[in-house]
């Protein structure tokens, strides 16, 4: 079962935006990503992440939307974690660790 992939993105690209399924995460392995609210004159980066970083994370344990972009600063491979790949996985975890990780997308 795989649950590790790749993506590449281009400078200025988008990674997600705002109001998207949230449906994986993304671990960056090089490049750095801008995280974005609001769009147009009223956008503002509010966290560049750059290598071993960690975004979207919320993806992996509910099944809400993206509050904020992501864009590619620079060129960026990320490895993408699969939120339903993940779940399977997380099934086979004890209840307290379960609910731990609940607890803390609330």
């Amino acid at each position: 079962m795989q649950i590790l992939n790749r993506q590449h993105f281009y400078k200025g690209n988008s990674v997600f935006s705002a109001g998207d399924a949230a449906t994986c995460v993304y671990l960056i392995q090089s490049g750095h990503v801008d995280i974005v609210v609001g769009t147009g004159d009223d956008a503002v980066v509010i966290d560049t992440l750059g290598p071993g970083e960690i975004f979207g994370e919320m993806a992996l344990l509910d099944d809400g939307v993206r509050s904020a972009s992501a864009l590619a600063r620079d060129a960026a491979t990320c490895i993408v974690i699969i939120r339903a790949e993940f779940q399977r996985h997380l099934e086979g975890a004890d209840p307290l660790t379960r609910a731990m990780l609940k607890l803390m997308t609330i």
